[in-house]
């Protein structure tokens, strides 16, 4: 059975919450779609008689390309339950050549852009996952390392530039015969909700963003990933996540939330996420004490982060009644 899409487990008031949202759509790799290309019919993750609808991307495109332009199939339906970590598919990833070009290859939030011989990427996204998470096995060719990353970022409208979030990776160097869980813990740079994410699944690492054609690794390099899924903040342990110079009372509360701390910060911030790991109140910290009013909120469990610029500082779980 596939990764449920959202697991609340509560025992009693003092109990542990643990949330798995995967907003990530698709990450479980369980719906495809067919095209017809140039020589092969071939299969793309996600719905819609055309890519734009999808979340998830390949480089697959190249087969729909007139000779000498018609690429190879790079990312494969996988059907063969001995290669699929859970459910009925799982997306196989086979690093390949265009003549004498190197193509990786890749499941990810790009879109290929095949004039300008790179991948756009990055996809609508505003939550603040904690970890990027998934199944994966691996057979390199000749050395070849595969790659699974993650890139979160917000446009700032003072500088018209986009400001990195939050990053994280995780390189794959030998090969990986049964399938093995990535656990990419997602570094935050930014205290911003992000606007975009950009995810990057691919089977050989030696990629070039802005030259794909650039790119470097095996052919016949391949990567195969399944049940991939975002980790939020609500899945942590708030008691381990609490600086012991900040306070966040009471834990059952109908309409005045506290967060007090000893610290002299002026850039400290305060959110409110819903288990969806959704932020739904974003309010700065000027003084040492500070009351949100959540009597509009809907009875349920939230999580209350308080940060500086670039520092966690205190993570809490409450309830609303």
């Amino acid at each position: 059975m596939k990764t449920v899409t959202s697991t609340l487990l509560l025992s009693g008031l003092a109990g542990i919450l643990f949330a798995q949202q995967p907003a990530l759509t698709n990450g479980n790799m369980e719906t495809w779609t067919q095209f017809t290309g140039t020589n092969e019919s071939y299969w793309e993750p996600g719905t819609g008689a055309t890519r734009t609808t999808h979340f998830l991307r390949t480089l697959n495109q190249l087969a729909d390309e007139a000779f000498p332009l018609t690429g190879p199939v790079t990312t494969i339906r996988e059907t063969n339950a001995s290669d699929v970590y859970a459910g009925t598919y799982a997306a196989k990833m086979v690093s390949n050549v265009l003549s004498t070009f190197f193509l990786p290859g890749f499941v990810g939030t790009g879109d290929l852009d095949i004039v300008g011989q790179t991948i756009h990427l990055g996809r609508q996204f505003d939550g603040r996952p904690e970890k990027f998470q998934g199944w994966y096995k691996y057979t390199p060719v000749s050395g070849d390392s595969a790659e699974f990353r993650v890139w979160l970022t917000r446009y700032d409208a003072m500088s018209m530039q986009s400001v990195l979030v939050g990053e994280g990776s995780q390189k794959i160097l030998g090969a990986v015969n049964t399938y093995t869980m990535f656990d990419i813990a997602i570094n935050y740079l930014d205290p911003g909700t992000p606007d975009t994410v950009v995810i990057f699944c691919t089977a050989s690492a030696g990629y070039n963003l802005t030259n794909l054609l650039s790119s470097t690794g095996q052919a016949g390099s391949a990567l195969w990933a399944d049940d991939m899924s975002f980790y939020y903040p609500a899945g942590i342990n708030e008691d381990e996540l609490t600086h012991q110079q900040v306070k966040v009372y009471p834990t059952l509360v109908s309409d005045i939330l506290s967060v007090q701390t000893t610290l002299t910060n002026p850039n400290m911030k305060v959110r409110v996420y819903d288990i969806n790991g959704k932020v739904i109140i974003n309010e700065n910290m000027p003084s040492s004490l500070h009351t949100i009013d959540v009597s509009m909120l809907a009875a349920g469990t939230y999580v209350v982060v308080v940060q500086d610029a670039f520092h966690l500082l205190a993570r809490h779980r409450f309830i609303k009644q």
